[in-house]
């Protein structure tokens, strides 16, 4: 497996749980009005 590869992969993972965590504030904040 090569570092560009790796690399990759390692954004991939950081920007999905970035969007899940925002989701999971958008939702509360929805569910708080």
């Amino acid at each position: 497996m090569s570092a560009l590869s790796l690399f990759f992969l390692a954004l991939v993972v950081l920007v999905g749980i970035l969007v899940l965590g925002f989701s999971v504030l958008v939702i509360s904040r929805l569910f708080n009005h």
